[in-house]
């Protein structure tokens, strides 16, 4: 039986009263709906943000220049194409669980609070005006993200390129990609480079598939000049 999309409307009543739109992956959304709720109906839109569960985002979702004030959190979502959030400034950013995130190309990007994107399966190579040369599944090229970057158990699949591309990143807080210990069948190596306080150490290159995790104390912003997580 065909599920009804959620509309602009259901969005952004759900979104007043600071609830969770819930698809349990059957329904579906059009990406311009998202966008319509971060701008023309931000004013709307509970402290708590936008929050989607379960839900198939069509299109592509392009916050390109805007500004959201709340938080954004997809959980359980997949992506038909690769958010764009390019000099974007948002309070918060999750997509937490997703089965299909076709990349991010969030350069510029500016985050006040956290960046997560734990336990989603990335693919994709994108190019960007960042580079004419490389590609990559993710970029964070000069973003600014204020708490904390979570990759943890997240798996990229890149074909061979880059997976993850963020000269002169900053990040005031800790950078988790992974529990100590854990593996991954994706990702082959971290190819880092660091710098901050000398109690912020870079990780270490890892030939094997174990990865890493690189904290940087709350005080002390951290900036990443040229950081890629390379796959096999």
């Amino acid at each position: 039986m065909r599920t009804r999309p959620v509309t602009y409307r259901e969005l952004l009543r759900t979104s007043r009263l600071g609830g969770i739109v819930d698809g349990s992956g059957r329904r579906t959304i059009d990406a311009e709906v998202i966008r319509r709720c971060c701008t023309t109906g931000a004013p709307q839109v509970d402290p708590r943000g936008i929050r989607l569960r379960g839900i198939r985002v069509l299109g592509q979702l392009d916050l390109a220049g805007t500004s959201v004030e709340f938080p954004l959190r997809f959980e359980s979502c997949a992506f038909e194409a690769a958010p764009i959030l390019e000099n974007a400034q948002v309070s918060s950013l999750l997509i937490v669980d997703s089965p299909g995130l076709p990349g991010l190309l969030a350069n510029g990007l500016q985050v006040r609070g956290d960046l997560d994107l734990s336990r989603s399966a990335v693919t994709g190579a994108h190019r960007t005006s960042a580079s004419t040369s490389k590609r990559a599944a993710i970029w964070l090229c000069e973003a600014n993200v204020g708490g904390r970057l979570l990759c943890v158990d997240t798996t990229i699949t890149t074909a061979g390129e880059r997976s993850l591309q963020a000269d002169r990143m900053q990040v005031g807080s800790t950078v988790r990609r992974s529990p100590a210990g854990s593996t991954s069948a994706t990702l082959g190596s971290v190819v880092s480079s660091w710098s901050g306080t000398p109690r912020s150490p870079p990780p270490r290159p890892c030939r094997s598939p174990v990865r890493t995790e690189a904290s940087a104390p709350p005080a002390a912003r951290s900036t990443l000049p040229a950081s890629a997580w390379v796959a096999n």
